[in-house]
């Protein structure tokens, strides 16, 4: 029915298109099925549209069921098997790390190879002896940060200065304008605003360097884009150890601490509702009165939540209320569902609620993160990672294998229509000809008019 729905909907929408036609300057009203023809074609009609649809429908249901068989085919057993025989391939850590970019190498015209070579060695040991520097009195997680803070500000500063020096451009063609009392106002009210963000910025500068450091869930694939001596060194390594890495293309030097050696990713179940208090598409704070609305809209949904009689909270009840006030847009259509969700892929409170060790099933609460408030509640269906990611590989071999396999029968062979062929490329000619024709006489036309003004 859903389904049908959608259809329907969508039938809806090209009506209404046709319809509003008209309202631009110079256009028409047309029925839906004028306009399907105007627009993609003559014999296309809302008949012939909605047969595609529905075809179209049932080839995506039957491409789902079909995957979903394969899907089926693999027992957890059987996948753990796998993973046994190359854990390493699908583990997991928990890291530090702070990225160094190696100096582009100065070298005068005309240097040799050798001369090139060297300068660019010079550069790449520059940046490793800042990496072990770094490293050299770290013995926890607080330390690396700490040790990190000191080049982030540094970046920070030189990214700041870029930013003053597209300021003081500004500047000096605001001179040149006259200054208003409105002016005045004006720059007072965003030199507060500046101010206050600015403190704000030095309160959160320790979160600052958290997020800058932290890398949290990496699996060995990920950390060979660093390189394939890094990722082995990693999946290998004891809590607490720390080594600097060059790229595999020498233009940047990893600092690494381990901080929790590798381990087999846990994945977990989730819904939630986000009452966004960011602008979606930039994540600038909204305004104070915003904020109040989204406030206002996060306590009722709570309270319908927490009026509803025990045996009726149930995940169905919580997917309801996630359709119907949820910003988050991956979500807000099935319910604020997100499944098999691992560590380190939410945002940091998000992350901590959904994994605390003490949280069951229909758990739910009221969280911030610096997208705004979540009403949470926890599914569960706790699983490992290495599973969904063994799965979803061989239910995609196995479908193309299928799929490749029809497509070759001779059921579904495509055939030379050689008499069709014929009468097609005679049409071609035909079209061809009439438009040379066309052409031709209204040049002669263009000429003998010219000859005539003339």
């Amino acid at each position: 029915d859903d389904e049908k729905k959608d259809i329907d909907e969508n039938i809806e929408k090209q009506r209404e298109n046709a319809a509003g036609n008209g309202s631009s300057e110079g256009g028409v009203s047309m029925s839906l099925n004028a306009y399907l023809k105007a627009n993609y074609g003559k014999g296309v009609n809302e008949q012939m549209i909605r047969g595609m649809m529905e075809q179209e429908l049932v080839v995506q249901r039957f491409t789902e069921d079909k995957q979903k068989s394969f899907e089926d085919k693999y027992t957890a057993e059987e996948l753990d098997k796998e993973y046994d025989e190359n854990p390493d391939e699908y583990n997991a850590v928990d890291l530090r790390v702070y990225k160094f970019d190696v100096d582009e190498a100065a070298t005068a015209d005309g240097a040799t190879e050798k001369e090139i070579e060297a300068a660019s060695k010079k550069v790449q040991d520059d940046a490793m002896k800042k990496a072990n520097d770094l490293l050299a009195d770290v013995k926890d997680e607080d330390s690396f940060k700490a040790a990190a803070g000191p080049y982030i500000e540094k970046q920070k500063a030189i990214e700041a200065a870029s930013t003053e020096e597209i300021g003081a451009d500004k500047e000096e063609v605001a001179e040149e304008a006259e200054v208003t009392a409105d002016d005045t106002a004006e720059a007072a009210e965003d030199a507060e605003a500046a101010e206050a963000e600015e403190d704000a910025e030095e309160a959160e500068e320790k979160d600052d360097y958290d997020s800058e450091t932290k890398a949290y869930g990496v699996v060995k694939s990920s950390l060979s884009g660093i390189s394939e001596d890094a990722a082995t060194w990693a999946m290998a390594a004891k809590a607490g150890d720390k080594k600097a890495f060059l790229t595999t293309d020498k233009t940047a030097v990893y600092a690494m601490f381990i901080v929790r050696p590798a381990y087999k990713q846990e994945t977990v179940d989730v819904r939630h509702i986000l009452f966004m208090t960011v602008d979606s598409e930039n994540n600038a704070p909204l305004s104070d009165e915003e904020i109040k609305e989204k406030e206002a809209k996060k306590d009722e949904a709570w309270k319908k939540w927490n009026d509803l009689a025990d045996d009726a909270k149930t995940e169905d009840a919580f997917a309801d209320l996630a359709n119907e006030y949820s910003d988050d847009p991956g979500s807000n259509t099935n319910g604020g569902l997100y499944e098999g969700v691992s560590q380190g892929q939410m945002v940091d409170s998000f992350n901590s609620w959904i994994f605390d060790e003490s949280r069951k099933e229909g758990d739910t609460d009221v969280i911030e993160s610096e997208y705004g408030w979540h009403i949470m509640y926890y599914v569960g269906n706790k699983d490992f990672s290495y599973r969904k990611t063994l799965r979803t590989s061989h239910t995609q071999d196995d479908y193309s294998s299928w799929l490749e396999g029809e497509i070759k029968k001779d059921a579904y062979k495509i055939t030379e229509n050689e008499s069709g062929m014929k009468q097609g490329y005679a049409r071609a000619d035909r079209l061809i000809q009439a438009t040379v024709k066309y052409i031709n006489s209204n040049a002669n036309s263009s000429a003998n008019a010219v000859s005539y003004e003339g």
